[in-house]
């Protein structure tokens, strides 16, 4: 995938397909503020704006390797990661993978991996800036609607007793 996958490779492969786009309204990404669009069209508004001018992001789709079921035999799952999803019912797991498509700047508002597994990510555009912290941390992150790349430290005043462990990849 590394060699294969760019925003113009799937433009031009996949652009045909219909994709959720999600809008940033205030600190989250709602269910009620998602539009569907051809993959195109929404790659053209990524490679022609930064997130300050289209806070949208395809996030967690996994539809995209259900119809196009090829993309699968581009990637492996590294050996040194664990499926955790293995580990919970059936009917608790979610579809893998999925894939995020976001414009220059796009955030991804703090949160926790569902069910509390870990997930492991591929960056293959981009650099993407992460601000994690350890689960000691919790209870400085007001269950997660603090936003660390912008904190109200008037409305969560604890988390100035965070430490965040900060990267970029």
């Amino acid at each position: 995938a590394r060699a294969v996958w760019s925003l113009d490779y799937f433009k031009s492969r996949y652009g045909n397909s219909s994709v959720p786009v999600y809008r940033l309204t205030g600190q989250r990404y709602r269910a009620d503020d998602m539009e569907v669009m051809k993959l195109a069209s929404f790659i053209q508004l990524v490679q022609s704006n930064d997130f300050a001018a289209y806070p949208c992001y395809v996030r967690d789709d996994a539809q995209l390797f259900n119809t196009h079921r090829e993309l699968l035999a581009d990637y492996k799952v590294p050996a040194y990661f664990f499926d955790w999803f293995k580990l919970v019912p059936s009917f608790m797991r979610l579809e893998y993978p999925t894939i995020f498509i976001g414009p220059k700047g796009a955030i991804t508002p703090l949160h926790h991996d569902v069910w509390n597994t870990h997930s492991w990510l591929a960056q293959l555009v981009g650099r993407k800036r992460w601000i994690l912290f350890s689960p000691q941390e919790k209870k400085f992150l007001y269950n997660y609607n603090v936003q660390p790349h912008n904190p109200d430290l008037e409305k969560f005043p604890l988390f100035r007793n965070s430490t965040p462990l900060e990267c970029i990849i």
